[in-house]
């Protein structure tokens, strides 16, 4: 059996494959939502399980590293319960701070709206990106970087792999356009939660505590729907989170 893939050869076929698919989709009429551009889309959107089969496939030791890192349990703890409320608590205070600073709440969901968005928060980056970027790429760079660059440095590939999306008709993010306010601040809200991810993986171990709030952080965004102002104040808070983690030390290891 083959060595493990080192960390830079995943995440460079991780973008790869994504990109293999959403670079012609950008040549396409409609982009995402014609059918053709809806298929390339959504293909590429699976390139990182994609380069985690792969990678998983050359190591029996890697798969086993890996199922350590699925265990469910480390979740019952308060880093399980902090993955699923802080993107909540972070939405909730951005959104009352958007009411009291313009006296206009943004419009608040009803519970039927929440629970349908629920399923496809959870479908979508947090079990399609999150095993490879928190899962394998992470943990493969703790062993030779300190936790806030590999963190960062997961987040920035996260970040290039989202580019071509900017450019296909139809994308969240070609409707914030790639040099817009909105686009500095969709790649800065990755970096900043990227520090936040690595301090929950490890803490706890799991990849399900990165999955749990990725999960909800895509579930308050798609539900609050909040106006650039008032995310800007929900990433201004996971900011101030994220660097009093750096600054307590909170993102080393337990010895």
């Amino acid at each position: 059996m083959e060595a493990r893939m080192p960390v830079r050869r995943f995440l460079a076929l991780a973008i790869a494959l994504s990109w293999l698919a959403w670079l012609p989709a950008t040549l396409i009429a409609g982009g995402a939502t014609a059918i053709p551009g809806r298929v390339l889309h959504w293909v590429g959107g699976v390139g990182p399980l994609l380069a985690l089969i792969v990678a998983l496939a050359r190591s029996g030791s890697e798969r086993a590293l890996f199922r350590a890192r699925l265990r469910v349990g480390p979740l019952a703890s308060g880093y399980g319960l902090a993955a699923l409320l802080l993107p909540i608590a972070f939405g909730a205070a951005a959104w009352g701070v958007q009411t009291a600073l313009t006296g206009r709440p943004p419009a608040w969901p009803a519970p039927g709206e929440v629970a349908a968005l629920a399923l496809p928060a959870l479908l979508s980056a947090p079990l399609v990106q999150e095993p490879a970027w928190r899962g394998y790429a992470l943990p493969q760079l703790l062993e030779s970087h300190a936790p806030l660059a590999a963190g960062l440095a997961v987040g920035a590939a996260s970040a290039a792999w989202h580019l071509p999306l900017f450019f296909i008709d139809g994308t969240q993010q070609a409707a914030l356009g790639i040099a817009s306010a909105g686009a500095a601040h969709f790649f800065v809200a990755l970096l900043v939660d990227a520090v936040v991810l690595t301090w929950l993986v490890i803490r706890t171990g799991s990849l399900w505590s990165a999955v749990a709030y990725r999960w909800t952080t895509e579930l308050a965004g798609a539900a609050l729907d909040l106006p650039l102002e008032a995310a800007l104040v929900r990433t201004a808070l996971a900011l101030t989170f994220a660097a009093a983690l750096v600054a307590r030390g909170a993102l080393r290891p337990h010895s």
